[in-house]
């Protein structure tokens, strides 16, 4: 089995991939999910740090997941990290923020985020990937990067939210020790690898982007052994059949 991780960046989505006889992770910049779709073989297991799986819009439940609630409560102090998906019905709703955030507000009953509202096109291209290519969907997985971290932390057994966040330098710092403890010189050989971080004045990817695609790797490891856990334990189904639950 070979292991796959990616997060969104602004060049794509940053790739790290795993062969089942390789120590350590090969990183690129992956323009789009079509790009991947040629060299995904059968086997391999690939985690992301997106949603896959839409609730409904409603103003009962305010198109909310089961499994952004577990995930929350398992990174307790640290939930408001994690901000739930958004309703299937918003990725086609409107192109810019205060429409996207009126027709959620007036269909959910609250506001929309403006860091949902950033990625809504990532969500959309996963979406319509997964349901293009219906072979592959039971191979990809949905993690979150700080739930992998507050179990890496702890040994994998239990959640405890690291402190620090990733957007201050102590935050860094502990998570790519934690990182380098687990694939020596892995982090220096990526970065060599994804080449600078911006190229003729256009962002390619970021710091943040390639620890976070290391978070879902060590997800993805655990899958793959039959250690991981899912949150919510029940794993359930969206509408269109695609899993809702992410793991750690």
């Amino acid at each position: 089995m070979r292991l796959l991780a990616m997060d969104g960046c602004a060049g794509g989505w940053l790739l790290l991939s795993l062969p089942a006889r390789s120590a350590q992770p090969s990183a690129s910049i992956v323009p789009s999910l079509a790009d991947l779709s040629p060299v995904l073989k059968r086997g391999d297991l690939l985690a992301l740090d997106m949603p896959i799986g839409l609730m409904p819009a409603s103003l009962e439940t305010g198109a909310k997941r089961l499994c952004d609630a577990a995930a929350k409560r398992a990174l307790s102090r640290r939930a408001s990290c994690l901000f739930p998906a958004p309703a299937r019905e918003l990725l086609d709703a409107a192109e810019d923020y205060p429409a996207a955030n009126a027709w959620h507000r007036r269909h959910c009953g609250l506001g929309l985020s403006k860091q949902l509202f950033n990625i809504l096109p990532k969500i959309r291209e996963l979406d319509a990937w997964l349901h293009s290519q219906a072979n592959i969907r039971e191979q990809v997985v949905e993690v979150h990067p700080e739930l992998s971290f507050a179990y890496w932390s702890q040994g994998g057994q239990k959640a405890e939210a690291l402190q620090p966040s990733k957007q201050s330098a102590a935050g860094r710092l502990m998570r790519a020790q934690m990182i380098e403890a687990e694939w020596p010189k892995a982090l220096g050989q990526c970065r060599a690898a994804l080449g600078p971080k911006s190229q003729r004045g256009r962002r390619r990817w970021a710091e943040d982007d390639l620890l976070d695609a290391f978070a879902a790797l060590w997800s993805a490891r655990r899958i793959a052994q039959g250690l991981a856990i899912a949150h919510p334990s029940e794993v359930q189904r969206d509408a269109q059949g695609l899993r809702m639950a992410i793991w750690a």
